[in-house]
């Protein structure tokens, strides 16, 4: 049975983006780690929002890479994050790249588009 996770990413689109995960992930996944997934062409940095065994309507892309074995995020982060995006109005991804401790961010390469400040 395939594994899926839910992430937010930074762009603004307010919605979860839901990825497969690859045999490798599956058990090392949790809400509020970081997580690499393809986007378009391009390759981000995105929050882990649930692990669920629910197919999406439509084919799921894999996700890459897991940068967090802790969460980066949590419960009491996570939820101030999406009270945040809900009060302002704002996209959670974009909100919840704010809340990611420095310590935590990457410098971004040429295929990353979240990282450091």
């Amino acid at each position: 049975m395939s594994a899926y996770c839910d992430v937010s990413l930074p762009v603004p689109l307010d919605q979860p983006f839901t990825y497969e995960l690859p045999e490798t992930l599956r058990h090392r996944v949790q809400r509020g780690c970081r997580i690499s997934v393809p986007f378009g062409s391009r390759r981000l940095t995105g929050v882990v929002l649930r692990v669920h065994y629910e197919p999406p309507q439509v084919q799921a892309r894999m996700a890459l890479q897991l940068l967090d074995e802790e969460p980066a995020l949590d419960e009491s982060m996570m939820a101030l994050g999406c009270w945040i995006a809900s009060y302002y109005c704002a996209p959670l991804g974009e909100v919840l790249r704010g809340r990611v401790p420095l310590r935590a961010r990457r410098r971004p390469g040429p295929l990353d588009a979240m990282g450091g400040a």
